[in-house]
């Protein structure tokens, strides 16, 4: 992916979790993101796979519900 691509998706997200009431978990979230990528030490692999369980995961399965409840027009 192309730099200046990359930098429009990381505006998107940005401006997607500014609505959200706990943006600060999403943002956290996606530096977790970034970081997985390079997690080469034990303790911050586990540490980040704490948080996708306890505090990610449960987030996510509440977005999925209140997504089946929309109407799209």
């Amino acid at each position: 992916m192309g730099k200046e691509r990359f930098s429009e998706r990381q505006a998107a997200v940005l401006n997607a979790a500014a609505r959200l009431d706990e943006a600060d978990v999403w943002l956290q979230m996606l530096d977790d993101r970034n970081l997985t990528s390079h997690a080469y030490d034990e303790t911050l692999a586990v540490r980040i796979y704490n948080r996708i369980v306890h505090d990610y995961a449960p987030r996510l399965a509440r977005m999925a519900e209140k997504i089946q409840t929309l109407v799209w027009d």
